[in-house]
């Protein structure tokens, strides 16, 4: 029986463990042209880059930020720079989606996380 609870266990913590706070040494800074950028039901803003593949959002900034989804779609088009926090997850075995911790666009910070 204790066996089955750690073989449960393990894989259940290794899936809700938080996304940790962003620091230098666990963020990547990507620099590419943004391509579309949308909001979700969930509050998050969702990014997409024309020369990366993967998906990156911002978690639930929408709701205490309306505004930052038409400030962004202003900028289609236009040079970006982002940082998210390289985290793995068995959810997203191949780490192709990316929680953004810094967005600056035309060289304005327009969100960073804390």
């Amino acid at each position: 029986m204790k066996k089955l609870f750690w073989l449960l266990l393990v894989p259940i913590a290794l899936v809700l463990r938080p996304v940790p706070k962003p620091k230098d040494s666990n963020q990547v800074w990507v620099a590419d042209t943004l391509l579309r950028a949308g909001g979700s039901k969930t509050y998050d803003l969702h990014l997409n880059l024309k020369e990366n593949s993967d998906f990156f959002y911002l978690n639930r900034v929408l709701e205490k930020s309306p505004e930052l989804l038409d400030q962004v779609q202003n900028h289609f088009g236009k040079p970006v720079r982002l940082a998210y926090i390289k985290h793995w997850t068995p959810l997203d075995p191949f780490s192709k989606h990316h929680h953004v911790s810094c967005l600056i666009l035309a060289r304005d910070t327009l969100w960073q996380e804390k």
